[in-house]
């Protein structure tokens, strides 16, 4: 049981760090877009 706690927290956190890279991604994209507006 223990072992199948902990694989969950595992995947868990792994789904986690991958939205944040995903969101962190996005920021950057938006960012971009913005100074590439802001410069026009």
């Amino acid at each position: 049981m223990n072992n199948m706690k902990y694989k969950s927290i595992d995947k868990v956190s792994y789904v986690v760090r991958h939205v944040d890279l995903v969101l962190a991604r996005l920021n950057l994209a938006d960012y971009g877009i913005l100074r590439i507006c802001n410069c026009n």
